[in-house]
């Protein structure tokens, strides 16, 4: 089996659980059967970001760098909810496509 890109996208205000949660799932997993995933973070620019407890988090890469991964996860938190997320949100539409998986955090009672 071929190791699959996972690429969790970091971002101001991002819920730190939603995205070291299934980062922990996927390693895990690669532990179990190693090769099998490349678990990778990326915010837009490639710098650090702050989530929404305070954490500090510093991304692998950046998201205009990297290639299209097998899974993208987007976690969720009240930066998405901020106005200077709207670059994050363009390279989301033009790229998301491109992964074979997607993961989304979406908020409770949002419409799917």
């Amino acid at each position: 089996m071929a190791q699959r890109t996972v690429l969790v996208t970091v971002f101001d205000g991002v819920q730190s659980l939603d995205g070291t949660g299934p980062w922990e799932v996927f390693t895990c997993a690669e532990g179990h059967t190693p090769g099998t995933y490349r678990i990778r973070t990326a915010s837009l620019d490639g710098g650090p970001v702050r989530t929404s407890s305070g954490l500090t988090l510093v991304p692998d890469e950046s998201l205009t760098r990297t290639r299209a991964p097998h899974t993208l996860l987007v976690p969720g938190g009240e930066g998405t909810r901020r106005p200077h997320t709207a670059p994050l949100t363009d390279w989301l539409r033009e790229n998301a496509p491109r992964a074979e998986r997607l993961g989304v955090r979406r908020r409770a009672g949002q419409a799917r």
